[in-house]
């Protein structure tokens, strides 16, 4: 847990980016300490979270913050079922999503939000993937976009670079980078 709370003050340099605090759009949720720290700034938080600990201790953590909306899923660019592959198992927020049929994987453009303001993702290389499901999303409102960037997103097929190229072609530019997130803007 100290590594998690640890990085919650990266946070900082993107909500400094963001111009409006109505809606961020956060993954994955984990235990509850991104989604709780963004509630207190923004109006609401949309988060999931597929792993069943996690997403145990998350509806815990966060049952008292009406901001903050949850569901046991994963992001993605089209919808199906997923399961999770822990291959790290003493590391609760590494794990990654595989084929199986434990959860549904959605798309952010499904929850229908035409106010985000931050789209903070740390979903272990499906950030490519959850982006190509949130180009509705992203169109409306054009949000600071965070996303960890670690090399992960190759297990899906894609590199860090098509991800940048990705979100180059609709406008958006490196703003800053903390650690291993990139933060993007237009």
């Amino acid at each position: 847990m100290p590594a998690i709370l640890s990085e919650v003050s990266d946070l900082g340099v993107s909500l400094n980016l963001c111009k409006q605090f109505r809606t961020a759009i956060q993954a994955g949720g984990n235990v509850g300490v991104y989604p709780m720290a963004l509630a207190q700034k923004f109006k609401r938080v949309y988060t999931v979270e597929p792993d069943a600990a996690n997403y145990d201790a998350l509806v815990m953590n966060t049952v008292r913050q009406s901001r903050v909306v949850i569901r046991r899923a994963a992001f993605g660019k089209s919808y199906g079922k997923a399961a999770i592959d822990h291959r790290c198992p003493n590391n609760i927020g590494a794990h990654q999503i595989q084929p199986g049929d434990e959860f549904e994987v959605i798309k952010i453009d499904s929850l229908g939000v035409t106010d985000c303001d931050l789209l903070q993702l740390d979903i272990e290389g499906s950030e490519h993937e959850a982006l190509l499901g949130a180009i509705a999303t992203i169109e409306a409102s054009w949000p600071v976009i965070t996303l960890e960037m670690n090399g992960l997103s190759a297990r899906y097929g894609y590199t860090d670079a098509d991800t940048i190229n990705l979100l180059a072609g609709m406008g958006y530019e490196i703003a800053d980078r903390v650690n291993r997130d990139v933060i993007f803007t237009k």
